[in-house]
């Protein structure tokens, strides 16, 4: 059975950016989970939330550009899904029922598909996503802290 790993934009943005607290954190997390085999997932929305930001901190298109073409060539461990209909609609429904809002609509795509697709292993720094209460069994969180 193929090991997955689902990644959050914030995993990459701190991989991509050095000034990142998490940035050596990250590193760290990408290479025990390469060595380990598993296939990183990504989806749209999150692409979309890399480019943004890493162009908000580095202000260089080309720079940015260069990171966000991997993901549409990516190598053998690397796989973005399109978030489709089903998907939205699922985000939607976590978007729109919170009380008090700390999710991003692409905070709650990343959700929609680890419970859609069952991929239990999660990689974010987001403390927010870490307490979404239907992952809080059976999915395990990187950085193990």
């Amino acid at each position: 059975m193929e090991r997955l790993a689902l990644v959050d934009a914030n995993a990459y943005i701190a991989l991509n950016w050095e000034n990142d607290l998490n940035h050596r954190q990250s590193a760290l997390v990408f290479k025990s989970l390469r060595k380990q085999k598993y296939l990183f997932l990504i989806n749209n929305y999150l692409v979309s939330e890399v480019a943004t930001v890493l162009l908000l901190k580095l202000k260089d298109v080309s720079l940015v550009t260069a990171v966000i073409k991997v993901f549409y060539s990516p190598p053998a461990n690397l796989k973005m899904i399109q978030v489709d209909k089903k998907m939205q609609l699922g985000a939607l429904k976590i978007f729109s029922r919170q009380t008090r809002p700390k999710l991003s609509f692409p905070d709650c795509t990343l959700i929609t598909q680890a419970l859609v697709y069952k991929i239990k292993t999660i990689f974010t720094f987001d403390r927010n996503i870490r307490k979404f209460p239907l992952l809080k069994r059976g999915y395990k969180f990187l950085p193990l802290n």
